[in-house]
């Protein structure tokens, strides 16, 4: 199990009331999705290794479950004979491989170990007591195995004269990579994962929920399905990439509202009106006050009182001196209200009176629209600086890649660990065919994929794996979409 992780309350986690993240990478558990045809090949595998007198080859696409089925039968078969587990990603070589049955049939072979001396204890251990005793080896991510150890264990298959079973589980290649080791189609039993349908992508994810505590239906819409499986072609690894995002999406897109049901914007439009009637009733509470006159005999200038909205026309527009006005009173923005306009006329100005502005007045000096402010003498634009060049961090055969449309679709071809292997099989067939390669990573390590295409949408690409040279027919290629193959060259460029 994993270790507690803390969650914000919009994280899907705690919004679903999930015990873990099931698609956390680190993420382990016993839940099998047995749909999609994964319970009948189950029992295939373990009746095919066990009494088939066949080597079992499994193969997938990456990420379609291929590992997981392999456990699940390993720990079925376990329990009937000896069995010994080899994962190919760690043991590549020959001499990898004998050190780890070595440690695991306890034949307690010095090292370095030669072939010779392992298939000597091998042929002994077959037989106790006068009797066959079989032992069943199992290959995980066997593409990762080089022809060299394909050889050996077709080797340790002919010794054991029936005795030895093989199975082996990995990509689409792992088929051509036997028969160069000389596996004869007679002696090999395939079995092909295929991805699941639209429907099983939508049980798999609820099934998955539901193994770590969910109680509800599938917390996605149809739609949100669709997209889902139109972008990971009902592959297991894509699934649980993509799922996260759309759950998390899903919390995020929930309106919030106010406690008593009235929306946020009405809420805030409320607010603003309210801000406005208070600045309103704090400029009409100044204009109110009264300005008292000297009654002094002498004669006084009374200065003129005028509403804040009136004093600021004037200090937008620099209103001349009154013996000025005439002259300039023809330049003046027409769009902008002259002080004419508003009514100030009934205002006394004589020394003995209080000017006392009428409410009704004040309150239309203050209806007057805002002015736009004076035009700015524009800024001069400053010139853009050239940008530096760069080398391109992309190969161009990336790049091409790159800019296809998403929805469009390849058929991915082979895989491989070895850049140079890619390479030479895209020299081979370029002249055939439109087929290129681009680089991501497999668990951490670069890893090398050839495709061909592209092509307009799914079903052209499934009908153009019949057009294909026969060699590669035999070897299974399938459709991805261009939008997956995008993300993974730019998850790896980044």
């Amino acid at each position: 199990m994993t270790e507690a992780a803390s969650y914000d309350a919009e994280h899907y986690v705690q919004r679903l009331d999930l015990g873990e993240d099931p698609f956390a990478v680190d993420f382990e558990s016993d839940y099998f999705y047995a749909g999609g045809m994964r319970r009948q090949l189950l029992d295939q595998l373990v009746h095919f290794s066990r009494f088939g007198g066949q080597t079992v080859l499994l193969v997938g696409a990456t990420g379609s479950g291929t590992s997981t089925l392999l456990d699940q039968a390993y720990e079925l078969i376990e329990d009937a004979m000896d069995c010994c587990f080899i994962n190919a990603e760690e043991s590549t070589s020959p001499e990898q491989l004998l050190e780890s049955l070595n440690e695991q049939l306890n034949f307690q072979l010095p090292s370095p170990i030669s072939q010779v001396d392992f298939l000597a204890a091998l042929r002994s251990g077959l037989i106790i007591d006068g009797e066959p005793e079989p032992i069943m080896l199992a290959v995980d991510q066997a593409h990762y195995l080089s022809i060299d150890a394909y050889k050996l264990l077709h080797q340790m298959v002919d010794l054991g004269e029936g005795n030895i079973c093989l199975l082996i589980a990995g990509e689409y290649q792992v088929e051509q990579l036997a028969k160069l080791a000389s596996f004869n189609d007679e002696h090999i039993k395939l079995v092909e994962l295929e991805p699941l349908t639209e429907t099983e992508t939508g049980d798999y994810i609820l099934g998955l929920l539901r193994s770590v505590g969910y109680a509800g239906d599938l917390p996605l819409s149809n739609d949100q399905l669709a997209v889902l499986y139109e972008r990971s072609g009902g592959n297991l690894f894509e699934v649980n990439q993509l799922v996260p995002s759309l759950l998390n999406v899903k919390a995020i897109a929930t309106p919030s509202t106010f406690r008593f049901g009235i929306p946020i914007a009405h809420v805030a439009a409320i607010g603003i009106l309210a801000g406005a009637l208070i600045v309103s009733w704090l400029y009409q509470g100044r204009d109110d006050q009264p300005v008292e006159v000297a009654t002094s005999q002498q004669p006084v200038s009374v200065e003129r009182v005028e509403p804040p909205s009136i004093a600021l026309i004037k200090e937008a527009h620099v209103v001349p001196e009154p013996e000025q006005q005439e002259s300039v009173a023809s330049v003046e923005p027409t769009n902008v209200p002259s002080i004419e306009e508003v009514n100030t006329e009934s205002i006394d100005y004589s020394a003995s009176a209080k000017v006392e502005p009428e409410p009704e007045k004040v309150i239309s000096a203050l209806s007057v629209p805002p002015v736009p402010p004076a035009p700015a003498v524009p800024a001069k634009k400053a010139e853009p600086k050239p940008a530096a060049e760069t080398k391109p961090i992309i190969p161009v055969r990336e790049q091409r890649l790159l800019a296809y449309p998403e929805t469009n679709y390849v058929l991915q071809l082979i895989g491989s660990v070895d850049e140079a292997r890619a390479r030479e099989f895209v020299k081979r067939y370029i002249n055939r065919m439109p087929v290129t390669y681009f680089e991501t990573r497999l668990k951490g390590k670069p890893w090398f994929v050839v495709v061909t295409g592209p092509y307009n949408e799914k079903p052209a690409a499934l009908a153009g794996i019949k057009v294909l040279p026969q060699e590669l027919q035999k070897q299974r290629p399938w459709a991805r979409s261009i939008a997956g193959v995008q993300k993974d060259i730019r998850e790896n460029r980044q």
